[in-house]
């Protein structure tokens, strides 16, 4: 099930992309969080975070390596972008970062490490090593409620 501001993220693209669609990929962890479809045809696929913390509070977004790889190879099968989309719920806005393009070709800079991190959003105290990706978040595409500003 898609947790609350998830949903929220969703509904603010899909509110700046009238007659598109959501499609979910399943109801338990998976590499991608979805893909937004109109007409039938699947226009971009998606990764969502929710942020607690202000729009502008870190220099890079995080991601996990394996989630950057899903979304690479279903932008090359599906020809179509890969975004990383970031609610961040104290200023109401999605930041948008185009991560591919059509082809699968990364288009957004990033770094890749291996970071400590906690092993699930509500298990704080254990962490566990991953490979992560950090993304520039150098400016980044802002949808708001309404804003009615296509991306894909």
């Amino acid at each position: 099930m898609i947790e609350k501001a998830e949903q929220e993220c969703v509904d603010i693209v899909l509110g700046n992309h009238p007659g598109d669609s959501w499609v979910y990929t399943n109801d338990q962890y998976s590499f991608l969080d979805g893909m937004f479809v109109r007409g039938g045809v699947i226009k971009a696929v998606a990764e969502i975070k929710s942020r607690e913390c202000a729009f502008g509070t870190h220099e890079k977004e995080m991601l996990n390596w394996n989630k950057m790889e899903a979304g690479q190879w279903a932008s090359r099968s599906f020809r179509c972008p890969f975004y990383l989309f970031s609610y961040h719920a104290v200023s109401d806005v999605v930041a948008c970062y185009q991560v591919t393009n059509s082809l699968g070709e990364f288009v957004r800079k990033y770094d890749v490490s291996d970071y400590g991190q906690n092993r699930n959003k509500n298990e704080r105290d254990t962490k566990t090593v991953r490979r992560t990706v950090w993304l520039n978040s150098e400016n980044p595409s802002l949808l708001k409620r309404c804003g009615l500003r296509c991306l894909y």
